[in-house]
């Protein structure tokens, strides 16, 4: 049986199906982080930064994986991911011109990552290292 599955595997390797791309995604060990960790001015200018590294049931990194970002704020610019490298990673740029608080949440196909990261965007002339706008 041993001899059977070995074929298979090199069957699914000569068609060029990479090993990476059949790994289960962790919507659990899978992470999706922002930084700055504080507000950000609404200015159109000043962003976040979101690092979404893929990881499998095991624990570890995907490369070659398409990541899809939504988000619920208003008023901005969300560039798109590109595939995630040899580290499982890849990264994305928000910016805003709203006063606001949104979510961003990943995913990979039908497996959304559990972490969530939540973005506070300040009037423009606030203290943006404040929790708080007034």
């Amino acid at each position: 049986m041993a001899n059977g599955i070995a074929l298979i595997l090199l069957i699914l390797l000569a068609l060029g199906a990479p090993l990476a791309a059949r790994a289960a995604v962790s919507d659990t060990l899978s992470t999706v982080t922002g930084s700055p960790t504080n507000s950000v001015v609404a200015d159109g200018g000043a962003s976040f930064t979101f690092t979404i590294t893929i990881k499998d049931t095991s624990g570890s990194p995907i490369s070659g994986q398409t990541v899809s970002l939504s988000y619920n704020g208003h008023s901005y610019s969300l560039t798109a991911p590109g595939t995630t490298d040899t580290n499982g990673q890849t990264t994305a740029t928000l910016t805003s011109t709203l006063a606001q608080t949104a979510t961003l949440t990943a995913s990979v196909g039908a497996v959304t990552l559990t972490q969530q990261v939540v973005t506070v965007w300040i009037a423009a002339g606030a203290n943006p290292y404040s929790r708080s706008a007034t």
